[in-house]
């Protein structure tokens, strides 16, 4: 097989396979690049559990075979070189790159010892079709409360199912819910999630095939680009399953500020606590007052506090019905009802676990819900993404 195109077009091919590339001492450190039809694609895998494939689009292609290139050489010659490239397998088993001002040759291994995950996908039988962003959103407003402990594996993966995704590491956890996601059955590993994240992202205008394979699951995009991981065996808690009901909680307190002002207020007062403390305590002293936060010194003497900014609703006096965001219903709903037995006017908050959620909220509005029960309690955050998919986040509060 003999292979000429732009330069261009295969670094974005290789650089959206390299998202699963291996980093072993064999076949899985290397590209593999395959005969598709009239055309040639280019392969990786990270064993055991990620897998692409990517056409070269517009490439010629001459000859049938296949061979694989190592990705670390590969990429570094990428980065040095313009034009169009010709490759094609030597008589002596290396790879020979030719352009007009020069040529190289990189080592080839057996592609027929490439696990077998191209017949898999192959065999895929489709399962549905949903839009790239809104895969995208979904996992990515949940990606943070995915369990990163693999002796978990019961939660060290995100889970979909009926409808809605689900996300939890112990402290916390968020449910994402989407119509688009009524026909998906999904359970992807906590280290795929940034992989698949990045293979969405390059593809967000398309609409995705959802397939199931022996064994595991792929994701194709309009162009013919696959994503494939294996199947997790591990058993979702169900017990978590529950927490969908949050979608509709009214909590026992609604504050609103903005992101910004608590960003910074974060970071103000991180700068004189001590490295290991995560506690921050967020306090309303009336109606007169600002919001406020404040951390322990240090030294354990004087006071650290800082005055957060409000949110800002535009139309709060309007029908309940007509808010489009779930934060502000949620705050405008929990008003209108006034203050309730559980009423509190502070609680504090492990600053690492609100940074986390703040992340997943696109608007510079924070709502924060928080239900007391006894002295323990949580916070509890909606969301509304630009695609249509609605999240809901429950945060412990620290004692």
């Amino acid at each position: 097989m003999k292979i000429s195109i732009s330069t261009q077009d295969l670094k974005s091919a290789v650089a959206l396979a390299s998202n699963t590339l291996g980093a072993a001492s064999d076949i899985t450190s290397h590209f593999v690049f395959v005969k598709d039809g009239n055309g040639a694609s280019v392969m990786s895998c990270s064993l055991p559990r990620t897998f692409s494939k990517v056409p070269l689009i517009g490439a010629q292609v001459t000859g049938e075979g296949s061979f694989t290139v190592e990705g670390k050489r590969l990429i570094q010659m990428l980065g040095a070189i313009t034009g169009v490239v010709n490759i094609e397998m030597g008589e002596d088993k290396n790879v020979k790159f030719t352009l007009p001002n020069g040529q190289l040759a990189l080592t080839s291994l057996d592609p027929d010892s490439f696990p077998s995950w191209l017949a898999r996908a192959t065999g895929a039988v489709k399962e549905t079709k949903v839009s790239a962003s809104i895969l995208f959103d979904t996992f990515n407003s949940l990606k943070s409360y995915v369990c990163t402990e693999e002796s978990r594996q019961e939660l060290a993966q995100l889970y979909v199912d009926s409808g809605k995704a689900y996300a939890c590491d112990g402290f916390g956890m968020s449910v994402a819910r989407s119509d688009s996601l009524n026909s998906l059955s999904l359970k992807i590993h906590t280290k795929d999630i940034s992989p698949l994240l990045k293979f969405l992202k390059n593809k967000e205008a398309d609409q995705v095939e959802v397939l199931k394979g022996e064994q595991s699951s792929f994701f194709k995009a309009e162009d013919g680009s696959i994503f494939g991981v294996m199947d997790i065996s591990s058993k979702y808690p169900q017990t978590i399953l529950s927490y969908a009901e949050a979608f509709e909680w009214v909590p026992h307190r609604v504050w609103g500020v903005k992101k910004s002002s608590l960003s910074t207020a974060i970071k103000f007062l991180r700068a004189g606590a001590d490295k290991d403390d995560l506690k921050v305590t967020f306090t309303d002293e009336g109606d007169m007052l600002p919001l406020k936060l404040s951390m322990r010194p240090s030294n354990g003497k004087g006071d650290m506090s800082y005055n957060l900014s409000s949110a800002s609703i535009e139309n709060p006096d309007q029908d309940l019905e007509l808010f489009t965001s779930p934060d502000e219903k949620m705050f405008i709903e929990r008003s209108r009802k006034g203050l309730t037995e559980e009423s509190f006017d502070s609680f504090s908050f492990n600053y690492q676990y609100m940074t986390r959620a703040m992340e997943s909220i696109p608007s510079d509005n924070i709502f924060i819900g928080c239900n007391k029960e006894g002295n323990k309690g949580y916070m509890v955050f909606k969301v509304l993404q630009d695609s249509g998919v609605e999240t809901v986040s429950v945060v412990g509060w620290m004692v």
